[in-house]
């Protein structure tokens, strides 16, 4: 699909000229897309979601932009003197994708509350890989959940507890390794890689 000019008709629908509209977000996930601390995807993982996001934006543009307006930006994000937190351009682009991990899975877009992703592997699910097909379907089945940290092995997994149910579990998760303590609370979707249980979208 086509980028429309800057000064075209923002094709999510809102009237808007795409500068004003999508334009920002847009080059923020491509700028994110290409950053290797970026949710950790793998491989044909990586394309799928690409294409996933592409089919999002060209079939439910509108819903797309409106499921992103329920999300808190990171310009949300205050210390105690009411000052936001300085994120780079970098942040800014993971925390996109992170929110939009929840507007593909999640978000309704039919009367029925089919997520864009099931849609999406309704109607791929014969041109996709078994692996691609599994991990949309693990995405879908998985909630979003809280867990509690309660080990944290660096630059190798996190030991936590899902707040839910009380079960505890290893998490291999790299990147978050950097970014949390013991008793932090991280909310996600964990699925299985293998035999290896991984964080999907987290945050």
């Amino acid at each position: 699909m086509a980028q429309p000019g800057r000064n075209e008709p923002c094709p999510c629908g809102s009237g808007r000229k795409y500068k004003a509209c999508c334009l920002d977000k847009e080059e923020a996930a491509r700028r994110a897309s290409g950053s290797a601390s970026r949710p950790p995807l793998t491989g044909h993982q990586s394309e799928l979601f690409g294409e996933l996001a592409d089919f999002a934006h060209r079939e439910f543009g509108a819903f797309t932009k409106k499921g992103l307006e329920l999300f808190p930006r990171l310009d949300d994000f205050k210390n105690e003197s009411g000052v936001p937190f300085p994120f780079d351009e970098r942040q800014e682009g993971e925390w996109l994708i992170r929110m939009s991990y929840g507007i593909l899975f999640d978000y309704p877009v039919s009367e029925n509350g089919e997520a864009i992703a099931a849609r999406f592997l309704r109607r791929r699910s014969a041109s996709l890989r078994d692996s691609e097909r599994a991990w949309l379907q693990q995405m879908l089945q998985a909630p979003v959940t809280p867990y509690e940290i309660l080990e944290v092995q660096r630059d190798v997994g996190l030991r936590a507890r899902n707040l839910w149910s009380g079960e505890e579990m290893f998490i291999n998760e790299r990147l978050a390794t950097r970014d949390v303590s013991v008793w932090d609370v991280l909310a996600g979707r964990v699925i299985r890689d293998g035999a290896r249980l991984v964080l999907e979208g987290g945050a």
